[in-house]
């Protein structure tokens, strides 16, 4: 795509991604809903696991393969990568703010900083990744040839001699980002409390998984659409995309498991194996997310395949969407009776408990889950902003091997 098509796509899905998002955001309505934490939460945790897979895995490359980069099969690709990161991160950082009842309030969160609130260390951890990654892309800059103002150039050259340390606190960042958002759902009072520690190892896991899928989908469009990538990349990513979802595969089985042999849990599993959400379950998490990448990526690795890495990618995506959409969503949707809970305090609602028991009546009771319509304008808009970001990337920055800055900010 010619630089003037894709100034035209860039500004347009600015204007039209802005617009939705700044709509959504003019809503300052209470959240009176059943289930409080809806499409936003799942946007922002979504589109952050997404971007600090890509991140994580693209810098994992660069240390490993430290004095053997053309060993490295995203060596070309890596200022590409770590600019799609951030462009993931920026809807993300954006919804987690519009999820607060007043979004234009959303400083709160750091001059008013709550140690103790997982949403609070995730604002925080949001910009701390941010900070990684701009920093890892000036660093790139700075490994490439010298730009023609001489104080810039100083400038980028002295980030690029810390590009180790930059890299190693970008990966803690990043892990410890995606630790913190498991852990916002696997400690819910709602929840059974034996999946505190559990979800967030799983949503590491869902990192690599996701941020593959996402840089091969977008790398895939980028060779279809400029026919100038040489395709080394195709195999071992492949090879990693099938190791992440296996991994991944294993993770939620035994999520799955636990779930299924805890008393305590059952109400939870009853709606995934028998109840409303059966076929998210097994159309979408296991068919979808895990059955068909696994194939796809097995096709990719033994045959470089370009379109079987795409074809497993995109069902990464909706496996992992779904995943979230479950971490989110089922801890929410039932409500206990008389604080009768699998955390209430032992004996503490024997008699309502006997009642319950004797009566036949069920402890508790479902509540719905809808979308609501200034969530689905946010979570749209952060979309197409998104790619809107991308394209921002390849007009301003040095992106491609051996390409100079194309913005006199950089040169």
């Amino acid at each position: 795509m010619n630089k003037a098509k894709t100034l035209a796509f860039t500004l347009l899905f600015l204007i039209i991604g802005g617009a939705l998002m700044l709509y959504g955001l003019s809503f300052e309505v209470p959240n009176y809903a059943p289930v409080r934490w809806g499409l936003l939460v799942i946007g922002y945790v979504f589109f952050g696991v997404l971007g600090t897979g890509v991140s994580t895995y693209n810098s994992l490359y660069r240390v490993f393969k430290w004095k053997d980069q053309e060993g490295n099969p995203l060596h070309k690709l890596s200022s590409r990568l770590e600019w799609l990161a951030l462009a993931l991160l920026v809807p993300g950082w954006i919804m987690v703010f519009a999820s607060v009842y007043k979004p234009l309030e959303m400083t709160y969160i750091y001059t008013s900083f709550n140690p103790y609130s997982r949403i609070a260390w995730n604002g925080v951890l949001y910009l701390l990744v941010g900070v990684g990654i701009i920093l890892s892309i000036l660093a790139l800059m700075g490994e490439k040839k010298d730009t023609d103002r001489p104080v810039w150039n100083k400038v980028i050259k002295l980030i690029a001699a810390a590009d180790v340390g930059i890299i190693l606190y970008t990966i803690a960042a990043d892990l410890i980002l995606d630790a913190n958002l498991g852990a916002v759902f696997g400690y819910l009072s709602t929840w059974v409390l034996d999946f505190g520690a559990f979800v967030p190892m799983m949503y590491v896991v869902l990192s690599f998984y996701g941020g593959i899928a996402a840089l091969s989908l977008v790398s895939y469009a980028y060779w279809a659409l400029s026919r100038k990538d040489d395709g080394r990349w195709v195999k071992p990513v492949a090879r990693d995309g099938l190791i992440a979802t296996l991994a991944l595969s294993f993770m939620f089985a035994w999520w799955m498991w636990i779930m299924m042999t805890n008393q305590e849990a059952w109400p939870w599993t009853s709606l995934l194996y028998s109840g409303p959400y059966f076929k998210l379950l097994w159309d979408a998490v296991v068919f979808a997310g895990l059955l068909v990448p696994i194939i796809s990526y097995l096709v990719a690795t033994f045959k470089s395949n370009r379109h079987a890495l795409l074809i497993g990618s995109i069902g990464s995506l909706v496996g992992m969407f779904s995943i979230v959409y479950t971490s989110v969503i089922i801890p929410q949707i039932i409500t206990w009776y008389y604080s009768n809970s699998p955390i209430s305090p032992s004996g503490s609602t024997w008699l309502y408990e006997l009642r319950t028991y004797l009566n036949g009546a069920s402890p508790y009771s479902l509540l719905q889950f809808t979308i609501i319509p200034h969530d689905l304008y946010i979570f749209v808009g952060g979309a197409i902003f998104f790619m809107a970001m991308v394209g921002l990337g390849a007009l301003l920055l040095p992106l491609e091997e051996d390409e100079k800055p194309r913005h006199w900010f950089f040169r």
